[in-house]
């Protein structure tokens, strides 16, 4: 044995370096800082949240029910010197934002109208929206994987998780074989 060999022996016979030493590494319920921190992010979203929960659920809900817009195109009378006449040009369609305009155009006030022509186009209804909406308020309804009421398809979860994917495609092939 050479020497070098003959001092590593030594230090690991007479050390007591490795193994676990009283009060050693991260105190129970310790957490690493990039943990404390995604912590500390999500509690400030869910404050944000919370502020605005009410425009939010307005939100989802004009998704869930879909939205209508009223336009208006205005037509303007424009003089031609060229012409020495005048022409009518139609403007680019707005959307109305005046409750009291939506309201006479409701009303078929505003049906004669000659330089403005109005017309209302909708957004269709978001189904995953509305789907949002009732599991988050009533809970997430049952989903059916397959299989019949008298043979329901079980699907069991495994703690490995190795060949639970196979696993699965096989007793559902077997159970639709039968």
């Amino acid at each position: 044995m050479n020497k070098s060999t003959e001092k590593t022996e030594k230090l690991k016979n007479n050390s007591n370096l490795g193994g676990a030493r009283p009060g050693a590494g991260r105190k129970k319920g310790g957490e690493n800082q990039k943990t404390k921190n995604k912590r500390i992010v999500k509690k400030e979203i869910e404050q944000r949240v919370m502020r605005s929960y009410g425009k939010i659920i307005d939100a989802q809900m004009n998704l869930a029910q879909g939205c209508q817009y009223l336009f208006v195109i205005k037509t303007i009378k424009k003089y031609s010197k060229k012409d020495d006449s005048y022409k009518f040009e139609k403007q680019k369609p707005e959307i109305v934002e005046s409750p009291e305009t939506i309201q006479a155009y409701l009303a078929g006030e505003l049906d004669n109208e000659d330089q403005e022509y109005y017309y209302i186009t909708a957004q269709k209804p978001d189904s995953k929206a509305g789907d949002s909406l009732l599991d988050r308020t009533f809970g997430k309804s049952t989903q059916v994987v397959g299989g019949d009421e008298d043979k329901p398809i079980e699907i069991k979860y495994n703690a490995e998780g190795e060949g639970i994917a196979k696993k699965f495609e096989e007793e559902l092939k077997n159970k639709l074989k039968q």
